[in-house]
């Protein structure tokens, strides 16, 4: 139900943390957004991934744009989602130039690949770089409320390491959750690189 007390707090919490993104000057949130593409590059879950989908940030997330072309220029493969509003559900398109092959998404906040690009298999995808309102040192995210993520992730098919991109702001002492809802095996932020894989031990 849309008036439950857990999708209430979770509409609360998303515009809280929304706010605090939005009062960082935009000069500062490049600077924030550069530090946490960097520390990412640098895990070993990236260095590794050879197959990678990342999301086409908005002015609301940390700018993942220096790391497409890292990917890019280490011959890494590289998917963006497209999504399909009628399914909530993500394609997924591999693109080769950043200039050539992306439109104006259906939901006109970001870009999104052309539909007419290849498809990438989900099973060959290593690492997926996944946005976010908020998450949590337990590795709970809490997304923009229409689950495409969940979805994804949902996907027998789909193996993939789940890194989050989040500024300081956005990591909270606990994030509201339920059973669907798919933990995150890593948070990087411009100061540091959470990793909670170790939450059931």
């Amino acid at each position: 139900m849309s008036g439950s007390p857990l999708l209430q707090t979770k509409k609360a919490l998303r515009e809280r943390v929304r706010l605090l993104v939005a009062a960082m000057p935009p000069a500062e949130r490049l600077v924030r957004s550069a530090r946490a593409q960097a520390r990412l590059i640098e895990t070993p879950e990236f260095q590794r991934a050879r197959t990678l989908m990342i999301y086409h940030s908005d002015s609301s997330e940390v700018d993942t744009h220096d790391i497409v072309l890292e990917c890019l220029a280490g011959k890494k493969r590289v998917s963006l989602p497209r999504t399909q509003r009628g399914t909530r559900t993500l394609q997924v398109r591999e693109i080769l130039d950043v200039a050539r092959d992306l439109e104006h998404s259906a939901l006109g906040k970001f870009k999104e690949p052309l539909g007419i690009l290849p498809a990438i298999a989900l099973e060959h995808i290593d690492l997926v770089i996944v946005p976010g309102r908020a998450f949590d040192a337990q590795g709970n995210r809490l997304g923009r409320g229409a689950g495409y993520y969940d979805r994804f992730f949902g996907k027998q098919e789909v193996r993939a390491v789940a890194a989050a991109l989040a500024f300081d702001c956005q990591v909270l002492e606990e994030v509201p959750c339920a059973a669907h809802d798919h933990p995150m095996d890593l948070i990087v932020t411009e100061t540091r690189v959470i990793r909670p894989v170790e939450r059931g031990e």
